[in-house]
C-alpha cells in the first residue's frame, strides 16, 4: 500500500482476464515477475529495504516494529521536515501547482486545490 501511495499505481493494477480465476492468475504472474528494485525505482531506499525485510520474514516471525518505526521516522525527518526550525512545514497540497488538482466525479476538488 505504501508503494501504491507513493507511486500512484502498481504494475498489476488494471490487469484483466476472461474470468476471475484468469484475472487473479495474471495478477499473480505479474507480482511474481516484478523485481523489488523495479517496483521501488525512484522511491527512497528505505522503502526498498522495508519491502525486502518484509518479504524475508517467516510466516510466524514477529516484525521488529521498533526498528521499522525508527526507519520511517528517519525517512520522514529527512524528506519532509524543514532544515531549520523557523522554516515552515510544507504539506503535500502546498507542493501542487494551482489548477493541477482534478475534480472528482462529483465535481469536488481536493483540499488545497485550485
Amino acid at each position: 500500500m505504501i508503494i501504491q501511495l507513493l507511486r500512484g499505481h502498481l504494475p498489476w493494477q488494471g490487469i484483466g482476464g476472461v474470468n476471475k480465476l484468469e484475472k487473479y492468475s495474471n495478477i499473480l504472474d505479474i507480482k511474481m515477475q516484478t523485481v523489488e528494485e523495479i517496483l521501488c525505482k525512484d522511491l527512497p531506499e528505505s522503502i526498498f529495504k522495508f519491502l525486502k525485510y518484509a518479504k524475508e520474514l517467516e510466516y510466524d516471525e514477529k516484525p521488529d516494529y521498533k526498528r521499522l518505526r525508527h526507519e520511517f521516522r528517519v525517512l520522514f525527518m529527512d524528506k519532509y521536515v524543514p532544515p531549520s526550525p523557523n522554516a515552515p512545514f510544507k504539506y503535500d497540497w502546498h507542493l501542487c501547482p494551482p489548477g493541477s488538482v482534478k475534480p472528482d466525479r462529483k465535481g469536488n476538488k481536493a483540499i488545497g486545490g485550485a
